[in-house]
């Protein structure tokens, strides 16, 4: 049986780096179109969270989108901040988690923690 594939994202700043698998419908969202700001001159800052993010976040454990609404902004690596998924802040602990649950890593992202 072939192996799971996830994506990773890495983010680092503050002295910190962590890094977070995150499933395929999450990687698409943090990838997907930016909404416009109500006079359609610029990225909106907040933006309704799709259900199956919602979801995921649930699935997780996380409560970053309490209302349904990301306020963290729309950037790809603001998404990223806030996407749901599972953190390590240890390359060997990923590593072990990777091995352990059958888990192939398709692509990364490298991003900012500010």
């Amino acid at each position: 049986m072939g192996k799971e594939k996830v994506y990773l994202l890495i983010l680092s700043g503050c002295g910190e780096t962590s890094f977070k698998l995150v499933q395929p419908f999450v990687w698409s969202w943090i990838f997907s179109p930016r909404p416009l700001n109500e006079q359609g001159t610029g990225y909106a800052k907040q933006e309704l969270v799709p259900q199956d993010i919602l979801d995921e976040m649930i699935r997780c454990g996380e409560e970053t989108f309490k209302d349904g609404y990301n306020y963290h902004g729309t950037d790809d690596n603001d998404r990223a901040l806030a996407s749901p998924g599972t953190t390590f802040y240890s390359i060997m602990e990923l590593m072990e988690y990777l091995k352990k649950n059958n888990l192939g890593i398709i692509t990364e992202y490298h991003g900012c923690r500010y």
